[in-house]
């Protein structure tokens, strides 16, 4: 094998990934985005919990207003976490 059929061999295997990534990368997007989208949902049915429920759980209605006014891209479950853990931890302010 010639250093020429290296030098073309590696540029077909790279043009192979490029179009692999570029198919595949919208889809993931979307798959991203429909994730988000259906976790912000899960989250939003928490309202319906009462106060004791969500107590029981570590967290209050103001946990969960603030994890839905973060930006769609941000992951809302991460604020939920950190909440539960400041109550675990008995770090909670009013």
């Amino acid at each position: 094998m010639t250093t020429r059929d290296t030098i073309a061999g590696s540029a077909e295997s790279g043009i192979k990934i490029f179009l692999q990534n570029w198919t595949v990368l919208p889809l993931r997007g979307l798959v991203k985005t429909y994730r988000a989208y259906k976790n912000r949902r899960t989250i939003a049915s928490m309202r319906d919990f009462d106060d004791a429920q969500l107590a029981d759980i570590g967290l209050s209605r103001r946990d969960i207003d603030k994890a839905l006014d973060l930006a769609f891209r941000d992951n809302p479950y991460a604020s939920l976490i950190q909440a539960r853990e400041r109550t675990a931890r008995g770090l909670r302010r009013f």
